[in-house]
């Protein structure tokens, strides 16, 4: 597992360039339990045999984007900003204050308030 994770495309090394705010204080206890990396290459792997194009679009329908404001493995202005600014209108966005990556965890009511007034 250790090798297949070496071979991820993305990187979690910090290049020593970055500038980074600290993170709100938010319990973590829910991934106490663990992480499961066979999940995290399945994820890859289902990634890897996608049109990125057609999904990223989601074939012409509006969509929603909830996006953590401080989620630095998908930072807002490489993430939900540019679809925002790429798509326009088909995207709905909302920046959600107080989360990072772990966003259903970490605010869930937040989603649930965001989710129920989208789909009215």
């Amino acid at each position: 597992m250790t090798a297949a994770i070496d071979q991820m495309p993305i990187t979690l090394a910090s290049s020593g360039t970055e500038t980074r705010k600290p993170l709100p204080i938010i319990d973590a206890s829910v991934w106490l339990d663990g992480w499961y990396p066979d999940l995290a290459m399945a994820e890859i792997l289902s990634a890897s045999m996608i049109n990125g194009d057609f999904f990223k679009t989601a074939g012409g329908k509006p969509f929603l984007v909830l996006q953590a404001q401080d989620d630095y493995i998908a930072p807002p202005d490489k993430a939900g900003e540019v679809l925002k600014q790429e798509l326009g209108d088909q995207v709905t966005y909302i920046l959600i204050l107080n989360a990072g990556h772990a966003l259903s965890s970490e605010q869930p009511d937040e989603i649930t308030k965001n989710l129920i007034e989208y789909f009215k």
